[in-house]
C-alpha cells in the first residue's frame, strides 16, 4: 500500500500534470508551484478520485506545502465525515 505522500504524488503527477521531481514534502504549493485556486480544485478532485477522501476547501487552502497537503489526508483518511 502506498503512503500518503506517494498517493499524493500520483495526484499530482496525473492530475496536475507535474513531474515528480518537481516537488516534495518541503515545496510550497503557491510560492513553488504556482497553486491557484483551480490547481487546489483539481488537486481536490484527484484526492477524491484516487483516495476516496473529500477534504474541505478551507482546509486545503491552508496547506503552505505539498508535505502539509499529505499530512491533512493522512488525518482526513479515517474520518468518515469526509471520507467519500
Amino acid at each position: 500500500m502506498p503512503t500518503t505522500y506517494e498517493a499524493l504524488t500520483t495526484v499530482f503527477v496525473e492530475d496536475l500534470k507535474l513531474e515528480a521531481d518537481e516537488f516534495t514534502p518541503d515545496t510550497h504549493l503557491v510560492a513553488d508551484l504556482a497553486f491557484n485556486s483551480l490547481a487546489f480544485r483539481i488537486a481536490r478532485a484527484g484526492i477524491r478520485a484516487h483516495l476516496g477522501i473529500a477534504l474541505p476547501d478551507a482546509d486545503m487552502m491552508n496547506c503552505v506545502t505539498v508535505g502539509d497537503l499529505a499530512d491533512l489526508i493522512a488525518e482526513h483518511h479515517h474520518d468518515p465525515a469526509v471520507s467519500g
